[in-house]
């Protein structure tokens, strides 16, 4: 392989990345899946119901 040939394979596979960078955070429990806008307002529904469900999971919560 010459220079170029592996530049260009590394630039290839950075475009790739990118491209693929919200569902490898996504997948890797770093918060909301691609096309999720309300992470940025900080109004992330699936955090919202993550504490709703640790909020039911406490004792103090549970029917006798």
């Amino acid at each position: 392989m010459t220079v170029q040939s592996c530049i260009a394979l590394a630039l290839a596979i950075l475009c790739v990345l990118y491209f693929l960078k919200d569902i490898l955070r996504s997948a890797l429990g770093g918060g909301c899946g691609s096309g999720c806008g309300s992470c940025k307002t900080g109004g992330c529904p699936v955090k919202k119901l993550e504490a709703i469900q640790n909020d039911l999971d406490k004792p103090s919560h549970r029917p006798v």
